[in-house]
């Protein structure tokens, strides 16, 4: 039995939506980490200036902060 026009187009259509939904899953991982970036715990600039800590996080950091490992790791949400 064939399958009808538009159902064989919409599975058509779906397949790279599939693989490209795979893809990015694989990518990033389970955790939502690409292990691209990696942590650091003190202040840095990233590529576009902007200062940054642990995973990525932005937002009020100064540039001389220079926090205690506890202080590190509650900032960048690590249980200790």
């Amino acid at each position: 039995m064939a399958m009808p026009p538009k159902l064989k187009n919409s599975v058509i259509a779906a397949i790279p939506a599939g693989a490209i939904a795979i893809a990015a899953a694989l990518i990033t991982g389970p955790t939502g980490n690409d292990g691209l970036e990696g942590v650091r715990y003190q202040p840095y600039r990233d590529v576009v200036g902007v200062w940054t800590v642990c995973w990525g996080h932005t937002g009020k950091i100064l540039s001389s902060a220079r926090p205690t490992p506890k202080q590190s790791a509650r900032r960048c949400w690590i249980k200790t």
